[in-house]
């Protein structure tokens, strides 16, 4: 890992722990105006049923898991204290901040949305060309500069149970968040390229799906040397 990544990680840590002064500051300043909204697992379970719901979801675990596999182990302590700050308290207070303008589901959204968007600072690296592989997957990324920089994904899942499927994709690259693949027979699924390598999310209607029988490719990669 070069030595400018090293440092930009410390920075994008305390980024995060402001943030969340921030957001009570404001909530303590909107006083009784601020709308009670509280996140039940009996509200989570109803609002997966909403895609939109369901990916801000997917994609906030799938960043959450790629800051375990960026940062060292004491960094990653530190965060996870404020993960569960934010699990128990703060993903609420978001959202009491959102609801004024939006409906409840919708500021949910927004709430993870933001979270998201703070913790890609930590993990989130430029797109990189070549060959991905995880235990139960394989994909290879091409990447054409010419315009806007567009990318393709090919790859293969296997559940080494006998059941295999060959996915593609494509999209334009989003240097600073997911990058949304496309593709004529499955719903989209999304790709970040970390300091550790990559991670696939495909999700759709709160329920995480491959594209075989029994087969996924939500995994975290690896860049071939």
């Amino acid at each position: 890992m070069r030595k400018a990544s090293l440092l930009a990680i410390p920075l994008a840590i305390a980024l995060i722990l402001s943030s969340i002064s921030s957001f009570s500051a404001e909530i303590r300043g909107q006083g009784k105006e601020a709308h009670t909204l509280k996140l039940t697992d009996a509200l989570h379970e109803e609002f997966l049923a909403d895609e939109d719901y369901a990916l801000a979801d997917a994609l906030l675990n799938a960043t959450w898991k790629q800051v375990k596999l960026n940062v060292s182990e004491d960094q990653y302590k530190t965060l996870l204290q404020e993960q569960r700050k934010w699990t128990a308290s703060g993903r609420d207070e978001a959202a009491r901040i959102h609801a004024s303008s939006m409906t409840p589901k919708a500021a949910f959204i927004r709430a993870m949305q933001d979270r998201t968007n703070a913790l890609l600072r930590i993990v989130r690296m430029p797109p990189k060309a070549g060959v991905y592989t995880s235990p139960n997957a394989t994909f290879t990324v091409r990447i054409n500069e010419a315009g806007y920089a567009s990318i393709t994904v090919e790859g293969n899942a296997d559940n080494g149970q006998g059941h295999s499927c060959e996915f593609t994709g494509k999209g334009i690259i989003n240097t600073y968040d997911w990058t949304t693949l496309t593709h004529d027979d499955f719903p989209n699924f999304y790709l970040l390229f970390t300091r550790a390598g990559a991670e696939l999310v495909y999700a759709t209607g709160g329920i995480s799906q491959g594209c075989g029988t029994g087969v996924n490719f939500n995994y975290s990669y690896t860049l071939d040397k």
